[in-house]
């Protein structure tokens, strides 16, 4: 979970670069809470899930304190379709 650390967009790109060689991964809950994420940051995290070819359980809480607009919660929505 990661609450309430003002990680702001540019935190979750970092973040993103660890997470992209997990692409293995069965089951993930990704929270994001009070973060300060825009649609950016959404988009950064629709390109992680999108990789994660063997996934098959997945929660996403993104919780208050983003700005993620609708334009990143298609570009999430759109990730975990496929």
């Amino acid at each position: 979970m990661i609450k309430s650390n003002n990680l702001n967009t540019e935190g979750m790109l970092h973040i993103y670069d660890g997470l992209i060689n997990l692409a293995k991964i069965q089951n993930f809950k990704l929270k994001i809470y009070s973060n300060n994420i825009n649609s950016k940051g959404a988009k950064s995290i629709a390109k992680f899930l999108s990789n994660l070819k063997n996934l098959s359980k997945l929660h996403v809480f993104i919780g208050n304190n983003n700005k993620i607009e609708q334009e990143g919660l298609k570009a999430i929505s759109s990730s975990i379709k496929n």
